[in-house]
Order: structure tokens, then sequence, then C-alpha cells
């Protein structure tokens, strides 16, 4: 956790990218990923955080960073094993988009971390243009362009 106290958790935040902190907490109480890691204290704590207090929030961050540097820290990016991860949870969220289960931006915030990461991969397809003047208010009505981009994409999965 040292290395982290010079970082602030908005920092770290921002590069999980697919997650904001309640996010986060949610999938960390949902996922089996983490059951092997269930004696680590940090885990523990991440499981159990108050998403309805801001603090432990940004602390769930600060925690998911240290259990990734114990368990997962050779895991490099980008390589060609982690661009396969991130196009699989790219598909996920394009269908949680189009069966309505997130926002726009959540799409787009998605993609505007995997473009550069990976080298703007072909892929995404058209992503850079539905994403356009997308932001974290807009409304899927406000951009009909996204769920046919979106839609085009699974298609060709």
């Amino acid at each position: 956790m040292i290395g982290y106290t010079m970082i602030g958790a908005r920092d770290l935040e921002k590069s999980v990218a697919f997650y904001d902190g309640i996010q986060l907490i949610e999938w960390a109480r949902n996922t089996q990923y983490l059951d092997v890691y269930a004696e680590d204290g940090d885990v523990a704590e991440l499981i159990s955080t108050n998403n309805n207090v801001a603090k432990n929030v940004e602390r769930s961050v600060v925690l998911f960073y240290g259990i990734y540097e114990r368990y997962w820290g050779d895991l490099k990016v980008p390589s060609q094993y982690t661009e396969c991860i991130a196009r699989e949870l790219f598909v996920k969220r394009l269908r949680e988009y189009v069966d309505g289960e997130c926002k726009p931006f959540n799409v787009c915030e998605v993609f505007k971390h995997i473009e550069p990461i990976f080298d703007f991969p072909s892929w995404l397809g058209d992503m850079y243009n539905a994403c356009d003047w997308v932001e974290p208010n807009t409304v899927p009505a406000d951009c009909p362009y996204l769920k046919e981009a979106s839609e085009d994409l699974l298609s060709k999965i």
C-alpha cells in the first residue's frame, strides 16, 4: 500500500476504467475471482466496504490496486493476453448497453481507455465516432448512433 500514498485514489479510479469505486465494490462482492484470496485482509475489507461513505469508496480503489499488485502484478498491459481480456470486457459492456443496463457514458468511458492502450484496435469499429460528444449525463435518446454502432459490433463477434 505504500506505493499508493503518493497517488490520489481518484487517479487510480480513472485507470480502472471499467468500474467506478461503487461498481468495483459490487464486483468484488459478486465475483468468484477473489474467493481464493479470501484470507487476505484487504480482500475482506474490499468486500465488506460500506459503499455509502465516499471515503470508503475511494479507499476501495486503493485496496484493489494493492490486491492487484500482490497477486497479478506480472500481468503486462498491453499484451496480446490483456487485449483479449479488454475485448471480452468491452463486448460485455456493449451487451449491457444494448440491454439497457448501463448508460452511454459507461460504454464510451471504457472505449476511451482501450483505444490508446491497445493502439487503436480494429475490433473497436466506429466507436470513436459513436462516442463523440457523449458526456456523463448523456441519455440513450441523445445518441441513437451509439446503440447502432454497439449492435453492429456485437453482430460481428
